[in-house]
Protein backbone atom coordinates (compact mmCIF):
# COMPACT_ATOMS: atom_id res chain seq x y z
CA UNK A 1 0.00 0.00 0.00
CA UNK A 2 1.62 3.35 -0.74
CA UNK A 3 1.73 5.84 2.24
CA UNK A 4 1.97 9.48 1.78
CA UNK A 5 3.40 10.20 5.03
CA UNK A 6 6.29 8.22 4.14
CA UNK A 7 6.57 10.02 0.68
CA UNK A 8 7.42 13.25 -0.61
CA UNK A 9 5.59 14.74 -3.34
CA UNK A 10 6.24 17.43 -6.02
CA UNK A 11 3.18 20.01 -6.83
CA UNK A 12 2.08 21.83 -10.04
CA UNK A 13 -0.07 24.45 -10.40
CA UNK A 14 -1.15 26.48 -13.26
CA UNK A 15 -4.51 27.69 -14.66
CA UNK A 16 -3.82 26.17 -17.83
CA UNK A 17 -1.57 22.96 -17.29
CA UNK A 18 -2.15 20.59 -20.58
CA UNK A 19 -0.43 16.75 -21.57
CA UNK A 20 -0.15 16.43 -24.82
CA UNK A 21 -3.39 14.85 -25.18
CA UNK A 22 -4.74 18.52 -25.33
CA UNK A 23 -6.61 17.81 -21.67
CA UNK A 24 -6.37 20.32 -19.30
CA UNK A 25 -5.84 20.00 -15.60
CA UNK A 26 -5.21 22.15 -12.61
CA UNK A 27 -3.22 20.42 -10.61
CA UNK A 28 -0.41 17.73 -11.02
CA UNK A 29 0.98 15.83 -8.12
CA UNK A 30 3.55 13.58 -8.10
CA UNK A 31 4.27 11.04 -5.10
CA UNK A 32 7.44 9.36 -4.78
CA UNK A 33 7.49 6.52 -1.93
CA UNK A 34 10.74 7.68 0.25
CA UNK A 35 11.70 4.67 1.35
CA UNK A 36 11.83 2.86 -2.06
CA UNK A 37 14.07 5.32 -3.14
CA UNK A 38 17.34 3.35 -1.50
CA UNK A 39 16.02 0.39 -3.23
CA UNK A 40 16.16 -0.98 -6.66
CA UNK A 41 12.96 -0.38 -7.21
CA UNK A 42 10.46 2.51 -6.19
CA UNK A 43 7.12 3.44 -6.63
CA UNK A 44 5.12 6.62 -8.16
CA UNK A 45 1.31 7.80 -7.49
CA UNK A 46 0.75 10.89 -10.41
CA UNK A 47 -2.85 12.94 -9.70
CA UNK A 48 -3.49 14.27 -12.46
CA UNK A 49 -7.09 16.19 -12.31
CA UNK A 50 -8.68 14.00 -9.32
CA UNK A 51 -7.41 11.13 -11.58
CA UNK A 52 -4.34 8.40 -10.01
CA UNK A 53 -2.14 6.46 -11.72
CA UNK A 54 0.45 3.62 -9.79
CA UNK A 55 3.77 2.93 -11.15
CA UNK A 56 6.22 0.83 -10.14
CA UNK A 57 9.71 1.59 -12.02
CA UNK A 58 13.62 0.65 -12.04
CA UNK A 59 15.67 2.83 -9.48
CA UNK A 60 18.10 3.71 -13.22
CA UNK A 61 15.33 4.82 -14.65
CA UNK A 62 13.75 7.53 -12.25
CA UNK A 63 15.69 10.49 -13.29
CA UNK A 64 14.44 9.81 -17.17
CA UNK A 65 10.87 9.14 -15.67
CA UNK A 66 10.57 12.68 -13.93
CA UNK A 67 12.61 14.49 -16.77
CA UNK A 68 10.28 13.17 -19.50
CA UNK A 69 6.91 13.74 -17.23
CA UNK A 70 7.78 17.29 -16.87
CA UNK A 71 8.35 17.46 -20.47
CA UNK A 72 4.66 16.03 -21.19
CA UNK A 73 3.22 18.64 -18.76
CA UNK A 74 5.23 22.16 -20.22
CA UNK A 75 4.48 22.58 -23.78
CA UNK A 76 6.15 25.92 -23.18
CA UNK A 77 9.76 26.86 -22.30
CA UNK A 78 9.98 30.27 -22.39
CA UNK A 79 14.11 36.21 -23.55
CA UNK A 80 15.91 38.61 -26.54
CA UNK A 81 16.19 38.38 -29.94
CA UNK A 82 20.10 38.84 -30.69
CA UNK A 83 21.77 37.90 -27.18
CA UNK A 84 23.89 34.99 -26.66
CA UNK A 85 23.32 35.07 -22.70
CA UNK A 86 19.57 36.08 -22.48
CA UNK A 87 18.80 32.79 -20.75
CA UNK A 88 21.12 31.28 -18.03
CA UNK A 89 20.93 27.59 -17.92
CA UNK A 90 20.25 26.57 -14.03
CA UNK A 91 18.98 28.82 -11.37
CA UNK A 92 22.64 28.73 -9.75
CA UNK A 93 24.54 29.80 -13.20
CA UNK A 94 21.90 32.80 -13.20
CA UNK A 95 22.69 33.51 -9.30
CA UNK A 96 26.82 33.32 -10.44
CA UNK A 97 26.67 35.41 -13.82
CA UNK A 98 27.02 31.96 -15.75
CA UNK A 99 30.63 31.66 -14.62
CA UNK A 100 30.18 28.00 -14.14
CA UNK A 101 32.73 26.30 -16.95
CA UNK A 102 35.52 25.44 -14.19
CA UNK A 103 32.86 24.12 -11.63
CA UNK A 104 29.57 23.09 -11.88
CA UNK A 105 28.90 20.33 -9.47
CA UNK A 106 25.07 19.79 -11.03
CA UNK A 107 23.14 18.96 -13.94
CA UNK A 108 23.91 21.95 -16.12
CA UNK A 109 27.57 21.10 -16.69
CA UNK A 110 26.10 19.13 -19.77
CA UNK A 111 25.40 22.51 -21.27
CA UNK A 112 28.52 24.47 -19.85
CA UNK A 113 30.93 21.90 -20.06
CA UNK A 114 30.15 18.27 -20.06
CA UNK A 115 34.20 18.21 -19.15
CA UNK A 116 32.83 18.31 -15.93
CA UNK A 117 30.50 15.46 -15.86
CA UNK A 118 32.48 12.41 -14.84
CA UNK A 119 33.51 14.62 -11.46
CA UNK A 120 29.66 14.55 -10.47
CA UNK A 121 28.73 12.19 -7.44
CA UNK A 122 25.07 11.80 -7.77
CA UNK A 123 22.02 11.19 -9.87
CA UNK A 124 20.09 13.78 -10.67
CA UNK A 125 17.10 15.47 -12.04
CA UNK A 126 16.27 19.28 -11.81
CA UNK A 127 13.79 21.49 -13.14
CA UNK A 128 14.52 25.23 -13.06
CA UNK A 129 12.13 28.13 -13.26
CA UNK A 130 12.22 31.67 -14.52
CA UNK A 131 9.44 34.43 -13.64
CA UNK A 132 9.82 37.72 -15.16
CA UNK A 133 8.33 40.53 -14.05
CA UNK A 134 8.56 44.49 -14.46
CA UNK A 135 10.10 43.63 -18.27
CA UNK A 136 9.76 47.13 -20.04
CA UNK A 137 10.53 48.14 -24.05
CA UNK A 138 10.42 52.05 -24.29
CA UNK A 139 11.74 52.75 -27.76
CA UNK A 140 11.51 56.80 -28.10
CA UNK A 141 11.43 57.77 -31.37
CA UNK A 142 10.70 55.07 -32.45
CA UNK A 143 7.89 54.99 -35.03
CA UNK A 144 8.77 58.83 -35.42
CA UNK A 145 9.68 62.37 -33.39
CA UNK A 146 8.02 61.69 -29.81
CA UNK A 147 6.27 58.79 -31.21
CA UNK A 148 7.39 55.65 -28.68
CA UNK A 149 7.17 52.09 -28.65
CA UNK A 150 6.10 50.29 -25.60
CA UNK A 151 6.11 47.06 -23.82
CA UNK A 152 5.44 46.14 -20.49
CA UNK A 153 4.55 41.71 -19.92
CA UNK A 154 4.55 39.44 -17.25
CA UNK A 155 5.41 35.98 -17.68
CA UNK A 156 6.43 32.61 -15.34
CA UNK A 157 7.06 29.86 -17.30
CA UNK A 158 9.64 26.65 -16.62
CA UNK A 159 13.59 27.35 -18.29
CA UNK A 160 15.08 23.91 -18.59
CA UNK A 161 15.25 20.20 -17.40
CA UNK A 162 18.62 18.29 -16.47
CA UNK A 163 19.53 14.99 -15.67
CA UNK A 164 22.60 12.49 -14.57
CA UNK A 165 22.06 9.17 -15.73
CA UNK A 166 24.36 6.06 -15.22
CA UNK A 167 26.41 7.65 -12.87
CA UNK A 168 29.28 4.73 -11.11
CA UNK A 169 31.68 5.04 -8.26
CA UNK A 170 33.63 2.34 -10.11
CA UNK A 171 33.02 3.85 -13.30
CA UNK A 172 34.48 6.72 -15.62
CA UNK A 173 31.83 7.16 -17.67
CA UNK A 174 28.51 9.79 -16.85
CA UNK A 175 25.81 10.36 -18.87
CA UNK A 176 23.44 13.25 -19.15
CA UNK A 177 20.05 14.90 -21.15
CA UNK A 178 19.29 17.84 -21.47
CA UNK A 179 16.19 19.82 -22.66
CA UNK A 180 16.45 23.75 -22.62
CA UNK A 181 15.73 26.84 -24.42
CA UNK A 182 18.38 29.15 -25.14
CA UNK A 183 16.57 31.62 -27.15
CA UNK A 184 12.66 33.42 -26.03
CA UNK A 185 11.66 36.85 -27.41
CA UNK A 186 7.87 37.66 -27.38
CA UNK A 187 7.76 41.31 -28.64
CA UNK A 188 5.04 43.18 -29.16
CA UNK A 189 4.93 47.30 -30.35
CA UNK A 190 1.80 49.09 -31.93
CA UNK A 191 0.94 52.49 -32.25
CA UNK A 192 -0.88 54.92 -34.62
CA UNK A 193 -1.28 58.72 -35.23
CA UNK A 194 -3.50 61.13 -37.26
CA UNK A 195 -2.87 64.52 -38.03
CA UNK A 196 -3.38 67.56 -40.59
CA UNK A 197 -1.01 69.10 -43.07
CA UNK A 198 -0.29 69.73 -46.58
CA UNK A 199 0.87 66.18 -47.53
CA UNK A 200 0.37 66.57 -51.48
CA UNK A 201 1.49 68.53 -54.36
CA UNK A 202 -1.10 68.15 -56.66
CA UNK A 203 -3.88 68.43 -54.52
CA UNK A 204 -3.87 72.48 -52.52
CA UNK A 205 -4.26 73.08 -49.02
CA UNK A 206 -4.49 70.63 -46.59
CA UNK A 207 -5.20 67.21 -45.43
CA UNK A 208 -5.41 64.34 -43.01
CA UNK A 209 -3.07 61.67 -42.71
CA UNK A 210 -3.50 58.37 -40.61
CA UNK A 211 -0.91 56.27 -40.23
CA UNK A 212 -0.26 53.06 -37.99
CA UNK A 213 2.57 50.14 -37.28
CA UNK A 214 2.45 47.49 -35.79
CA UNK A 215 4.83 44.76 -34.54
CA UNK A 216 5.04 40.94 -33.23
CA UNK A 217 7.61 38.74 -33.18
CA UNK A 218 8.09 35.50 -30.97
CA UNK A 219 11.05 34.09 -31.34
CA UNK A 220 12.50 30.94 -29.93
CA UNK A 221 15.35 28.38 -29.86
CA UNK A 222 15.58 24.62 -28.40
CA UNK A 223 18.20 22.31 -27.39
CA UNK A 224 17.53 18.68 -26.91
CA UNK A 225 20.13 16.47 -26.29
CA UNK A 226 22.98 14.03 -24.57
CA UNK A 227 26.11 14.62 -23.11
CA UNK A 228 28.87 12.20 -21.89
CA UNK A 229 32.21 12.50 -20.04
CA UNK A 230 35.16 10.66 -19.56
CA UNK A 231 37.61 10.75 -16.37
CA UNK A 232 41.33 10.58 -17.87
CA UNK A 233 42.20 10.45 -14.26
CA UNK A 234 41.83 12.35 -10.63
CA UNK A 235 42.13 15.66 -12.31
CA UNK A 236 41.20 15.90 -15.80
CA UNK A 237 38.28 15.13 -17.36
CA UNK A 238 36.39 15.60 -21.25
CA UNK A 239 33.44 15.62 -22.56
CA UNK A 240 31.33 15.46 -25.27
CA UNK A 241 27.49 17.14 -26.03
CA UNK A 242 25.35 16.59 -29.18
CA UNK A 243 22.27 18.59 -29.57
CA UNK A 244 19.82 19.23 -31.67
CA UNK A 245 19.09 22.88 -32.17
CA UNK A 246 14.41 23.91 -33.38
CA UNK A 247 14.35 27.16 -34.13
CA UNK A 248 11.08 28.77 -34.61
CA UNK A 249 10.28 32.64 -36.09
CA UNK A 250 6.49 34.03 -35.98
CA UNK A 251 6.69 37.31 -37.25
CA UNK A 252 4.07 39.96 -38.04
CA UNK A 253 5.26 43.65 -39.46
CA UNK A 254 2.61 45.91 -40.65
CA UNK A 255 2.50 49.58 -42.10
CA UNK A 256 -0.32 51.27 -43.07
CA UNK A 257 -0.92 54.96 -44.27
CA UNK A 258 -3.46 56.70 -45.89
CA UNK A 259 -3.91 61.20 -47.43
CA UNK A 260 -7.30 61.88 -46.87
CA UNK A 261 -9.27 64.59 -48.46
CA UNK A 262 -11.78 65.27 -46.15
CA UNK A 263 -14.07 68.22 -46.11
CA UNK A 264 -15.87 68.79 -42.71
CA UNK A 265 -18.80 70.97 -44.33
CA UNK A 266 -20.40 68.36 -46.15
CA UNK A 267 -18.33 65.34 -44.74
CA UNK A 268 -17.17 64.08 -47.95
CA UNK A 269 -13.87 62.15 -47.80
CA UNK A 270 -12.03 61.05 -50.72
CA UNK A 271 -8.62 59.06 -50.08
CA UNK A 272 -5.86 60.43 -52.31
CA UNK A 273 -3.21 58.09 -51.23
CA UNK A 274 -2.78 54.60 -49.74
CA UNK A 275 0.24 52.25 -48.93
CA UNK A 276 0.49 49.21 -47.40
CA UNK A 277 3.30 47.12 -46.34
CA UNK A 278 3.46 43.52 -44.56
CA UNK A 279 5.83 41.23 -43.48
CA UNK A 280 4.86 38.11 -42.54
CA UNK A 281 7.21 35.44 -41.58
CA UNK A 282 6.46 31.62 -40.03
CA UNK A 283 9.91 29.53 -39.69
CA UNK A 284 11.18 26.31 -38.70
CA UNK A 285 14.34 24.89 -38.52
CA UNK A 286 16.36 22.11 -37.03
CA UNK A 287 20.15 21.07 -37.30
CA UNK A 288 22.79 19.57 -35.27
CA UNK A 289 26.06 20.81 -33.46
CA UNK A 290 28.34 19.20 -31.12
CA UNK A 291 30.52 21.07 -27.80
CA UNK A 292 33.48 19.52 -26.58
CA UNK A 293 34.43 20.15 -23.00
CA UNK A 294 38.07 19.84 -21.34
CA UNK A 295 38.03 20.39 -17.31
CA UNK A 296 40.94 20.34 -15.45
CA UNK A 297 41.19 20.33 -11.45
CA UNK A 298 44.25 21.49 -9.15
CA UNK A 299 43.86 21.45 -5.37
CA UNK A 300 42.01 25.42 -5.10
CA UNK A 301 41.97 26.20 -8.71
CA UNK A 302 39.93 24.69 -11.51
CA UNK A 303 40.40 25.75 -15.30
CA UNK A 304 36.83 25.03 -17.77
CA UNK A 305 37.43 25.19 -21.78
CA UNK A 306 34.96 24.61 -24.72
CA UNK A 307 34.45 24.32 -28.38
CA UNK A 308 31.07 24.39 -29.67
CA UNK A 309 30.74 23.88 -33.45
CA UNK A 310 28.62 25.50 -35.76
CA UNK A 311 25.24 24.56 -36.49
CA UNK A 312 24.89 21.56 -39.41
CA UNK A 313 20.88 22.55 -41.08
CA UNK A 314 18.92 19.57 -41.66
CA UNK A 315 16.79 20.68 -44.50
CA UNK A 316 14.41 17.91 -44.62
CA UNK A 317 12.93 18.96 -40.86
CA UNK A 318 12.69 22.85 -41.90
CA UNK A 319 10.13 24.72 -43.34
CA UNK A 320 8.89 28.41 -43.48
CA UNK A 321 6.34 30.61 -44.65
CA UNK A 322 6.50 34.12 -46.13
CA UNK A 323 4.19 36.70 -47.24
CA UNK A 324 6.03 39.90 -48.29
CA UNK A 325 4.05 42.95 -49.83
CA UNK A 326 3.91 46.55 -50.53
CA UNK A 327 1.04 48.12 -52.35
CA UNK A 328 0.91 52.02 -53.23
CA UNK A 329 -1.31 54.54 -54.62
CA UNK A 330 0.84 57.23 -54.98
CA UNK A 331 -0.41 60.92 -54.84
CA UNK A 332 1.80 61.63 -58.24
CA UNK A 333 0.58 59.73 -61.20
CA UNK A 334 4.48 59.06 -62.23
CA UNK A 335 4.36 56.92 -59.12
CA UNK A 336 1.40 55.29 -59.05
CA UNK A 337 0.42 51.53 -58.43
CA UNK A 338 3.95 50.08 -56.91
CA UNK A 339 3.30 46.41 -56.37
CA UNK A 340 6.45 44.24 -54.56
CA UNK A 341 4.92 40.76 -53.81
CA UNK A 342 6.56 37.81 -52.20
CA UNK A 343 4.78 34.73 -51.51
CA UNK A 344 5.91 31.22 -50.89
CA UNK A 345 4.72 28.29 -48.76
CA UNK A 346 6.86 25.34 -47.34
CA UNK A 347 10.14 26.58 -48.75
CA UNK A 348 13.45 24.81 -47.15
CA UNK A 349 15.06 27.23 -44.02
CA UNK A 350 18.90 28.10 -43.08
CA UNK A 351 20.18 29.21 -39.99
CA UNK A 352 23.36 29.18 -38.57
CA UNK A 353 25.11 29.67 -35.18
CA UNK A 354 28.68 30.48 -34.79
CA UNK A 355 32.17 28.63 -33.77
CA UNK A 356 32.18 29.65 -29.94
CA UNK A 357 35.16 29.45 -27.89
CA UNK A 358 34.59 29.48 -23.83
CA UNK A 359 36.81 29.53 -20.88
CA UNK A 360 36.36 29.55 -17.32
CA UNK A 361 38.23 29.56 -14.44
CA UNK A 362 37.23 29.10 -10.29
CA UNK A 363 39.42 29.45 -7.35
CA UNK A 364 38.21 28.15 -4.17
CA UNK A 365 39.08 29.91 -0.31
CA UNK A 366 38.38 28.74 2.80
CA UNK A 367 34.65 29.50 2.38
CA UNK A 368 34.39 31.39 -0.40
CA UNK A 369 34.70 30.88 -4.71
CA UNK A 370 35.53 33.46 -7.27
CA UNK A 371 34.55 32.01 -10.71
CA UNK A 372 35.13 34.13 -14.26
CA UNK A 373 34.24 33.16 -17.18
CA UNK A 374 35.00 34.38 -21.02
CA UNK A 375 33.10 33.23 -24.34
CA UNK A 376 34.26 34.64 -27.74
CA UNK A 377 31.24 33.92 -30.65
CA UNK A 378 32.88 34.24 -34.27
CA UNK A 379 31.09 36.27 -36.84
CA UNK A 380 28.56 35.01 -39.59
CA UNK A 381 28.66 37.00 -43.09
CA UNK A 382 25.29 37.77 -44.25
CA UNK A 383 22.91 34.78 -44.91
CA UNK A 384 19.39 34.01 -46.29
CA UNK A 385 17.09 32.81 -43.53
CA UNK A 386 15.28 30.45 -46.65
CA UNK A 387 16.54 29.30 -49.92
CA UNK A 388 15.76 31.53 -52.62
CA UNK A 389 16.16 29.04 -55.69
CA UNK A 390 13.44 27.30 -54.15
CA UNK A 391 11.08 30.09 -54.79
CA UNK A 392 8.35 28.99 -56.84
CA UNK A 393 7.77 31.62 -59.52
CA UNK A 394 4.49 29.62 -61.18
CA UNK A 395 1.96 32.33 -59.52
CA UNK A 396 0.45 34.36 -61.47
CA UNK A 397 1.42 37.33 -59.06
CA UNK A 398 5.04 38.88 -60.25
CA UNK A 399 6.95 37.48 -57.66
CA UNK A 400 10.24 39.10 -56.45
CA UNK A 401 12.45 36.67 -55.20
CA UNK A 402 14.85 38.80 -53.63
CA UNK A 403 12.18 41.23 -51.94
CA UNK A 404 10.82 38.38 -50.16
CA UNK A 405 14.19 36.86 -48.69
CA UNK A 406 14.57 37.37 -44.83
CA UNK A 407 18.37 37.83 -44.38
CA UNK A 408 20.75 38.07 -40.83
CA UNK A 409 24.10 38.36 -40.52
CA UNK A 410 26.13 38.32 -36.74
CA UNK A 411 29.79 40.33 -35.49
CA UNK A 412 31.48 38.59 -33.42
CA UNK A 413 30.81 38.97 -29.66
CA UNK A 414 32.66 38.31 -26.23
CA UNK A 415 30.92 37.73 -22.93
CA UNK A 416 32.07 38.01 -19.89
CA UNK A 417 30.55 36.73 -16.46
CA UNK A 418 32.16 36.99 -12.91
CA UNK A 419 30.62 35.09 -9.97
CA UNK A 420 31.16 35.37 -5.99
CA UNK A 421 29.83 32.14 -3.92
CA UNK A 422 30.06 32.42 -0.20
CA UNK A 423 29.38 29.80 2.49
CA UNK A 424 27.21 30.84 5.08
CA UNK A 425 26.09 27.57 7.02
CA UNK A 426 26.85 24.09 6.51
CA UNK A 427 23.64 23.67 4.43
CA UNK A 428 23.56 27.62 2.96
CA UNK A 429 25.48 29.60 0.42
CA UNK A 430 25.02 32.99 -0.93
CA UNK A 431 25.74 33.76 -4.83
CA UNK A 432 26.45 37.01 -6.82
CA UNK A 433 26.86 37.31 -10.56
CA UNK A 434 27.48 39.73 -12.88
CA UNK A 435 27.36 39.06 -16.49
CA UNK A 436 27.63 41.21 -19.74
CA UNK A 437 25.14 39.83 -22.71
CA UNK A 438 26.54 41.89 -25.88
CA UNK A 439 23.88 42.00 -28.95
CA UNK A 440 25.45 39.98 -31.94
CA UNK A 441 23.22 41.56 -35.11
CA UNK A 442 25.15 43.25 -37.50
CA UNK A 443 23.70 46.21 -38.21
CA UNK A 444 25.92 47.57 -40.65
CA UNK A 445 24.97 45.15 -43.30
CA UNK A 446 21.09 46.03 -43.17
CA UNK A 447 19.13 49.24 -44.37
CA UNK A 448 15.51 47.93 -42.49
CA UNK A 449 13.53 50.72 -44.75
CA UNK A 450 15.14 48.28 -47.94
CA UNK A 451 15.82 44.79 -45.92
CA UNK A 452 13.82 41.86 -45.05
CA UNK A 453 15.34 41.93 -41.27
CA UNK A 454 13.38 39.78 -38.98
CA UNK A 455 14.37 41.34 -35.93
CA UNK A 456 14.82 44.76 -34.29
CA UNK A 457 16.43 44.43 -30.87
CA UNK A 458 19.90 45.72 -31.21
CA UNK A 459 20.61 45.73 -27.21
CA UNK A 460 23.83 45.42 -24.95
CA UNK A 461 22.40 44.11 -21.75
CA UNK A 462 24.06 44.41 -18.42
CA UNK A 463 22.97 40.95 -15.57
CA UNK A 464 23.42 41.78 -12.19
CA UNK A 465 22.13 38.97 -10.04
CA UNK A 466 21.72 37.85 -6.29
CA UNK A 467 20.37 34.85 -4.61
CA UNK A 468 20.69 31.68 -1.93
CA UNK A 469 20.82 27.74 -2.17
CA UNK A 470 19.74 25.49 0.76
CA UNK A 471 20.81 21.85 0.29
CA UNK A 472 18.51 19.50 1.83
CA UNK A 473 18.50 15.85 2.57
CA UNK A 474 17.27 14.46 -0.83
CA UNK A 475 16.75 18.27 -2.18
CA UNK A 476 18.67 21.27 -2.92
CA UNK A 477 16.49 24.57 -3.35
CA UNK A 478 17.75 27.73 -5.67
CA UNK A 479 16.33 30.79 -5.56
CA UNK A 480 17.21 34.69 -6.23
CA UNK A 481 17.08 37.65 -8.12
CA UNK A 482 18.51 39.14 -10.85
CA UNK A 483 18.12 42.69 -12.97
CA UNK A 484 19.45 43.33 -16.44
CA UNK A 485 18.98 46.68 -18.44
CA UNK A 486 20.13 48.20 -21.71
CA UNK A 487 20.04 51.62 -22.95
CA UNK A 488 21.01 51.96 -26.86
CA UNK A 489 21.14 55.71 -28.13
CA UNK A 490 20.70 56.78 -31.90
CA UNK A 491 19.54 53.56 -33.43
CA UNK A 492 17.70 53.60 -36.99
CA UNK A 493 14.04 54.20 -36.50
CA UNK A 494 11.24 51.20 -37.12
CA UNK A 495 9.53 53.71 -38.90
CA UNK A 496 9.10 57.66 -39.50
CA UNK A 497 5.04 58.36 -38.98
CA UNK A 498 5.77 61.57 -38.09
CA UNK A 499 7.09 62.73 -41.24
CA UNK A 500 5.30 60.72 -44.03
CA UNK A 501 6.91 61.76 -47.26
CA UNK A 502 5.71 60.41 -51.11
CA UNK A 503 9.19 58.70 -51.71
CA UNK A 504 9.16 56.69 -48.65
CA UNK A 505 5.36 55.56 -49.85
CA UNK A 506 4.01 57.91 -46.78
CA UNK A 507 6.11 56.24 -43.85
CA UNK A 508 8.71 58.74 -43.84
CA UNK A 509 12.42 58.59 -44.15
CA UNK A 510 13.93 56.43 -40.76
CA UNK A 511 16.54 58.82 -39.12
CA UNK A 512 18.76 57.59 -36.24
CA UNK A 513 17.00 58.71 -33.77
CA UNK A 514 15.90 56.07 -31.35
CA UNK A 515 16.60 55.21 -27.84
CA UNK A 516 16.35 52.35 -26.43
CA UNK A 517 15.82 51.65 -22.53
CA UNK A 518 14.87 48.28 -21.73
CA UNK A 519 14.59 46.66 -18.28
CA UNK A 520 13.48 43.30 -16.58
CA UNK A 521 13.51 41.73 -13.29
CA UNK A 522 13.53 37.87 -13.08
CA UNK A 523 12.86 35.56 -9.85
CA UNK A 524 15.00 32.58 -10.21
CA UNK A 525 13.79 29.23 -8.77
CA UNK A 526 15.83 26.20 -9.64
CA UNK A 527 14.90 22.53 -7.95
CA UNK A 528 17.24 19.66 -8.13
CA UNK A 529 16.64 16.23 -6.56
CA UNK A 530 19.32 13.77 -5.86
CA UNK A 531 19.42 10.12 -5.53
Amino acid sequence: MFHTVNSFFIIFYGKDIKLRNKKNFQTVIIWIDRKSIFEETFYIMISLGGSFFYLRCMKRYLTLFIGFFLLLIFEEINAQENNYWSIHQGAKAALNGSAVLAKNENYSASYYNPGILPFIKDNSVSLSVVTYFANTINLENGAGENMPLKQTYLEAVPQNLFGIIQVSKDQKWVFSYAILNTLYSNISLNTKTEKKGDYSLVNPGDEYYLGSYNYSNRMREDWYGFAAGYKVNSRFGIGLGLYGVIKNIRLNQTMNANVIDYNRNNQISNTLASSYSNETLNYFSFGLLTKVGFNYNLEKLKFGFTITTPLLNTNFFGQAWINRSLLYNGLDATNNDVNQLSFQEKINTINKKPWVFDFGATYTFSKTELSVRLAHYTAIDKYNLLNAADFDTSSVFDQIEAFGVPQLANKSVTNIGLGVIQNITKKTDLYLGFNTDYNNFDATNFDRYKDFVPTISNWDFYHYAAGLSHKLTFFELSYGLSFMHSNTLNEQQLVNLSQPTEEYYLFGEPTYTMNSKVARFNLHVGFTYYF
